[in-house]
């Protein structure tokens, strides 16, 4: 059973209580012989100086245990807080493990070494779960504590072993300097198997406090490694409201409800601009990558080539450039002379122009010959058709090209289908019969639209009313397309079929907005349990009804919904330095808690969400764990 007890800050006497919990659990140490395995931690005997010694002058300090012990994996498990600027050396000497101080300490400070899960037995392994050593070098030991949760601002998953850095908040400032790079925290606390933390020994004063997810180790915040997080304001633990603070028996740690909550979140990684790649993919192409986004280019110059006549495109973030040469494959020379120029930032961030000469070869494609005069070349003119295995029939027919399209005839494409037949009962007949059925059934011909990507030369939409359970086919006659290359199609003809309603589930929300209307929110269907993927996403959401069909039966789901603050359908991380907030996201919990939902062929679900307060901490997951 669980001990709890609820505690108004500042308070010393619940450390002390747990300390001589501790000891009392440690008391009389028996090793036992034979009969079954070992799985009692290390049972501490003493502490040289004692814990919680004030005036500490010491140069080594020696902890002594009942049985041998090992220390595993020091450097990512033990830290010190407040940091020191050279790391205490940590060894087993004996049945003890030994601490010894490479540099002064600073005067009238309380330090804590937090062990983590360093300290184990060396026969079994068991773990010391919590210990940690505490002094002073003063007259006092700080006492005071704080708690919080840190969790993943995406997933809502609990962070385990996440650090929690609480810095002076007199020396933070909103630029580059934040005390995140350049300061060292006043004091470090880790997450527990929930993410929740207890931060102790604290001084009653302004912390800003910043959570961690340091896979490395190495307890300093690197950007596009770490995930980060941040609190909007500043923490005094004297004025945090109380909280509840007890010991758990079975995992063999103190645990404590959140006072304050973490999203921690990636950020992309500083690069510095470059061009890291030029290559030459086809004949007729070349491709720049850039080492940052949205390079700022001077000039491209290619040997003999009208620079004019180019067709050019940028990926998403601009830091892919590919250039297209037109005319026929065969008129490409082997070998492709140029320069590029551009600028990048040097060491004190001004512009400098930067160039790079190439020369890219690629080998002429030489055909083998024909066996005889009557056998025809294959045409090279490529196109590849996507989604059209069981349509979706909210989806669209994806084009890709292998070159810029130059001539689009959209009336020597013909598109068909086949209604889906019915049986007496009204039922929809058996896959083998409805084939059968269908070869004799009357052709329908559809309208559609035939358009190009917004941002992708190489892709194009077809879009119809795509009938439910339909079978369909696409002609595309001789001439439909005419590329870049001067290459065009033969006669391509395309069977596809559209899905069935039936094999499939529904889902409506029922989604009760905030007084502010203008908010937009994206609907994300996650499939899976812990590693979990988009199924379905609906962005501009702004309340009402909105209905998800088609759902895939036989698996599991969640719902996840994001506030889309700047509304560009995406999930927008946030900014430490700045103090920018990731976009909230939040899981809908079932009645019983959870946040996973079956989905079966032919079912309908409703689910009624109210948006007003949907994000606040502890609903709907925002302030714990997924499950």
């Amino acid at each position: 059973m669980l001990r709890h007890i609820e505690t108004k800050l500042p308070v010393f006497g619940w450390v002390l209580f747990f300390a001589a919990a501790f000891f009392v659990r440690c008391a009389n140490p028996l090793r036992p012989e034979g009969g079954p395995v070992d799985s009692i931690p290390p049972k501490l005997v003493s502490l040289t100086p004692p814990n919680f010694t004030t005036h500490f002058n010491a140069k080594k300090v020696y902890i002594e245990f009942d049985e041998y012990v090992q220390l595993n994996d020091v450097q990512q498990n033990v830290f010190i807080s407040p940091e020191l600027e050279r790391r205490p050396v940590y060894s087993v000497k004996g049945r003890g493990v030994q601490i010894e101080f490479q540099g002064e300490l600073d005067s009238a400070t309380t330090y804590k070494i937090d062990f983590g899960n360093a300290i184990a037995d060396n026969n079994e392994g068991n773990v010391l779960r919590g210990f940690s050593y505490v002094f002073s070098t003063g007259d006092y030991i700080d006492s005071l504590v704080m708690s919080g949760q840190v969790l993943d601002a995406l997933t809502r998953d609990s962070v385990v072993n996440a650090l929690v850095l609480l810095y002076d908040a007199a020396a933070d400032s909103l630029s580059d300097d934040s005390v995140l790079y350049n300061s060292r925290p006043l004091a470090i606390a880790r997450t527990d198997s929930s993410g929740v933390f207890l931060a102790s020994n604290l001084k009653p004063m302004d912390y800003r406090v910043y959570a961690l997810k340091d896979d490395n180790g190495n307890f300093k915040y690197e950007r596009g490694t770490d995930y980060v997080g941040f609190t909007d304001t500043v923490y005094n633990p004297v004025l945090m409201p109380p909280f509840k603070v007890w010991y758990n028996p079975f995992k063999r740690i103190v645990e404590a409800t959140p006072q304050m909550y973490f999203n921690v979140f990636p950020e992309e990684p500083l690069r510095r601009q470059a061009l890291s790649e030029l290559n030459r993919p086809e004949r007729n192409r070349l491709q720049l990558v850039f080492g940052d986004r949205h390079p700022k280019i001077e000039r491209i110059w290619i040997d003999s080539v009208d620079m004019a006549s180019l067709v050019r495109q940028e990926s998403f973030y601009g830091d892919t450039i590919d250039l297209w040469i037109p005319g026929p494959l065969e008129s490409m020379p082997d070998t492709l002379k140029g320069r590029v120029e551009y600028y990048m930032k040097d060491s004190v961030g001004n512009d400098t122009l930067a160039g790079r000469n190439f020369s890219l070869y690629i080998r002429a494609n030489n055909k083998k010959k024909r066996r005889n005069d009557d056998e025809k070349e294959p045409n090279p003119f490529s196109v590849s058709v996507e989604g059209a295995s069981n349509l979706n029939p909210h989806g669209r027919l994806i084009f890709r090209f292998q070159n810029p399209l130059t001539e689009v005839h959209a009336d020597r494409i013909e598109l068909f289908y086949t209604p889906p037949l019915e049986t007496d009962n009204g039922r929809a007949p058996r896959a083998g019969q409805q084939q059968q059925e269908q070869r004799t059934a009357e052709k329908v011909r559809a309208e559609f639209s035939f358009t190009p990507d917004s941002s992708d030369r190489l892709r194009w939409y077809l879009d119809s009313e795509w009938v439910p359970n339909a079978r369909y086919e696409i002609l595309l006659l001789p001439g439909t397309f005419k590329d870049i290359a001067e290459l065009s199609n033969d006669s391509l003809p395309s069977l596809f079929q559209t899905a069935d309603p039936a094999k499939y589930g529904k889902l409506t929300l029922h989604m009760m907005p905030t007084p502010d209307t203008t908010k937009e929110y994206i609907v994300q269907l996650l499939k899976g349990g812990k590693k979990t993927t988009v199924a379905l996403q609906r962005e501009h959401v702004r309340g009402g009804d909105l209905l998800l069909d088609y759902i895939r039966s036989g698996n599991d789901y969640r719902l996840r919904i994001i506030e889309d603050a700047n509304g560009n359908g995406k999930w927008d991380a946030g900014d430490p330095v700045r103090r920018v907030q990731p976009e909230r996201a939040a899981l809908v919990r079932e009645e019983d808690g959870g946040t996973l939902f079956e989905m079966k062929e032919n079912w309908e679900i409703d689910k009624t969400i109210d948006l007003n307060g949907f994000f606040e901490v502890g609903r709907n997951g925002t302030g714990g764990p997924a499950e």
